[in-house]
């Protein structure tokens, strides 16, 4: 059974948003970026099938405000979702994983689209 949605990383930045209005956020993983308009509180980054997904890549997040522009990186693999073998209506297992982007701009590196925050990962880069 063929994906049912395509390897990606969700970035939720609502609340960094909320608290820089005018604000924008982008995101690139393993060569492959956001097409959002930078201001969607979530977003989704779909990743290259040719992307190795059981290895560690990059997350570059691009957040800007009025006054300066902070890059975020943090180092992450993607998850493996186990599908539902054998139900009525079988799900293929799904590679994920999901970000939150802290109010100070930090990154956090949750589970595979649970939404559970493990750690916070991040190396960051203040340009002006």
């Amino acid at each position: 059974m063929p994906d049912i949605r395509p390897p990606h990383i969700t970035v939720d930045a609502a609340t960094w948003l909320r608290l820089h209005p005018g604000g924008t956020v982008h995101a690139c993983y393993a060569g492959s970026c956001d097409d959002e308009d930078g201001v969607r509180p979530s977003f989704e980054i779909v990743v290259p099938r040719t992307a190795d997904l059981r290895k560690q890549h990059d997350l570059v997040v691009t957040l800007t405000d009025r006054t300066t522009t902070t890059t975020q990186t943090a180092r992450m693999a993607l998850e493996l979702i186990p599908g539902q073998k054998g139900a009525p209506c079988p799900m293929p297992d799904q590679w994920s994983r999901r970000v939150l982007v802290g109010t100070d701009g930090k990154l956090h590196v949750g589970g595979a689209d649970d939404g559970r925050l493990i750690v916070p990962t991040p190396a960051e880069t203040a340009s002006p």
